[in-house]
């Protein structure tokens, strides 16, 4: 198979991160120029990897390989399971694919415009992919005027965001919200984005205006959409998977058919990258899909590309460390990358201004009063009497802590509007009745009836899990033991019991 031309994989080469063993010869086997060597590689593969325990990433290559090789493979032993999984693959995705159609027509009735990122806009470009390119999910950009309307879409059709939260907290973060994963039905998927590549800088915002600008119409489906241009599509690819450690790889394969239709700016495409802080990713990918798998990059391009170091050496490293695949993790290299990621998520967190919880206390197990009901939800105050401003509280909850550990998910709102999320975490495993209290200031909007607490799910939840992860996500019913209240201007201290 194609091998380094003048190239290190001692680090901090970007050749260090490159893929290597077992997932190298997948991506060989579905990328590589020369059909042959591709083919060698996925038979050496074959020959030392059982398909029935290779996981969802192995798969979503083997349908791209089943796909290019066809019945080239018709003597393999193995080739019935391939043809079995491709099928089975192709079937979810399908699943996934009718259950999202009826809310993107939504979203394009409501006067919503659509551009799909990722394999939807693969497929969206080339229908005769489906089979090829795995896509359990969906990935949306909506403008960022229309996000807040998208989201009630999406929630009045019966979707649910993933990470829990209720529609009002939502609609209450949405200016600092990049995307947020939606849950519908048993299998529907669909990341909704106002950002693509992000708005936290000018030259950001500038990327987003020209993503528009640049996309072409399609249709996906039926349903007229939008895609980026194929150079959007490659820098969106790196960007948003270059750090990921190759979670999945068909990312890869994306970017070698782009690359292969001819039609990248390179201009454009270096320009992207330097504003994304992507060119050290870039490096990485491009350089092994052009160095190791024979990939055809324009030589200009690459060596001004490769020789890059405007990362400076900490980013740098950072980079590597992030998008080496975890399959070739140690575990120095394990350790070093988890304070690397957390790093750039903290970074991104905090350009974002994303409200921050207010973090909660355990207790030793209180008493619930006699008449007192569990519940998810209860109303703690009534606001006709109190105008707008800040109210300071304290809360103190009993709840019966299921046994894992866990997150613990409330939010304070009135019936129009989100106040306050409230959170704590027990690291340890907590069995029975446990106290909770939150101390903290919410401000008061004017023209509200009710303050209530919701308990929230950790992540939402189909309806089809396990006990045990019912366990671990679930939202907890919980008892008000006590709600004190005082205007901040320091009013004498109310009581409500809920």
């Amino acid at each position: 198979m194609p091998g380094p031309t003048n190239t290190s994989r001692h680090f901090p080469h970007t050749a260090w991160a490159w893929p290597s063993g077992a997932l190298d010869q997948l991506l060989c086997a579905a990328i590589c120029p020369d059909a042959a060597t591709g083919r060698q590689a996925f038979f050496d593969w074959l020959d030392c990897h059982d398909i029935d325990s290779a996981g969802f990433r192995e798969h979503r290559l083997l349908a791209s390989i089943s796909e290019r090789y066809g019945k080239d493979l018709a003597a393999r032993p193995e080739h019935a399971r391939l043809v079995g999984l491709q099928r089975h693959l192709w079937t979810r995705s399908r699943m996934a694919m009718a259950e999202a159609l009826p809310v993107l027509r939504a979203l394009t009735d409501a006067g919503i415009a659509l551009l799909l990122l990722k394999g939807g806009a693969r497929i969206a470009a080339h229908a005769g992919d489906a089979r090829a390119r795995v896509a359990h999910d969906l990935d949306i950009l909506v403008p960022p005027d229309d996000f807040a309307r998208a989201l009630d879409v999406l929630f009045d059709a019966g979707w649910n965001a993933s990470s829990g939260e209720s529609r009002l907290c939502l609609k209450a973060q949405a200016g600092s919200l990049r995307a947020m994963n939606f849950f519908g039905q048993r299998f529907g998927d669909i990341d909704l984005h106002q950002w693509a590549y992000g708005a936290q800088s000018p030259r950001q915002a500038a990327l987003e205006a020209l993503l528009w600008q640049n996309a072409r119409p399609a249709v996906f489906f039926g349903v007229p959409v939008r895609i980026p241009s194929p150079t959007d599509r490659l820098a969106l690819a790196i960007c948003h998977s270059g750090l990921d450690a190759h979670a999945h790889s068909d990312w890869l394969v994306d970017c070698a058919q782009l690359i292969g239709e001819g039609e990248i700016d390179g201009e454009a495409l270096l320009a992207a990258l330097g504003t994304m802080q992507a060119v050290v990713p870039a490096q990485v990918a491009l350089g092994y899909l052009a160095q190791r798998l024979g990939v055809a990059l324009p030589a200009p391009f690459l060596m001004r590309l490769l020789a890059d170091r405007g990362a400076g050496p900490l980013r740098r490293l950072s980079d590597l460390l992030q998008a080496k695949p975890r399959s070739a993790w140690g575990v120095l290299s394990w350790l070093a990358r988890g304070l690397a990621k957390q790093r750039r998520l903290a970074l991104a967190r905090k350009a974002r201004s994303a409200p921050v919880p207010l973090k909660g206390r355990f207790h030793a197990a209180g008493r619930a009063p006699v008449s007192a009901t569990p519940s998810t939800n209860a109303r703690l105050l009534d606001l006709s009497a109190l105008g707008a401003g800040g109210l300071r509280f304290r809360l103190e909850l009993l709840v019966t802590m299921p046994g894992p550990p866990r997150r613990l998910e409330f939010e304070l709102n009135t019936e129009m509007q989100h106040l306050k999320r409230l959170s704590l975490r027990s690291l340890r495993r907590r069995h029975g009745p446990t106290r909770l209290s939150f101390d903290g200031v919410i401000e008061l909007p004017e023209g509200q009836f009710g303050l209530w607490l919701e308990a929230r799910p950790g992540r939402h939840l189909r309806g089809t899990e396990p006990a045990a992860k019912a366990a671990r996500y679930g939202a907890l019913a919980f008892t008000v033991l006590s709600f004190q209240c005082a205007p901040v201007s320091g009013a004498p201290p109310l009581r409500n019991a809920g």
